[in-house]
């Protein structure tokens, strides 16, 4: 595998947005795994890994109907957030 010469820049950008959804995901109270989740879930975006796992928490099965009320249709599972509320 060869070595590319990495732009300075580029590293800058990479952590600041990795240091952006930190921040945001702790104004909105939310942990960064939930907050990544609500951003795909919002834009409507699944990756296979996401399959992976609502097909692993499917099969669980022993969630009950109160463990789930927090969850929507595609079984993720959000903290309380309401759209139009948001910090800033």
């Amino acid at each position: 595998m060869s070595r590319e010469k990495i732009i300075p820049i580029k590293r800058k950008v990479a952590a600041s947005v990795a240091k952006q959804y930190i921040l945001e995901a702790k104004e909105l109270n939310m942990s960064l795994s939930t907050y990544i989740d609500w951003l795909k879930h919002k834009a409507n975006y699944t990756t296979k890994y996401d399959e992976l796992i609502a097909d692993y928490e499917s099969k669980q099965g022993n969630a009950s109907k109160e463990d789930n009320k927090d969850k929507d249709s595609s079984g993720y599972l959000f903290t309380t957030y309401n759209e139009g509320n948001e910090a800033g």
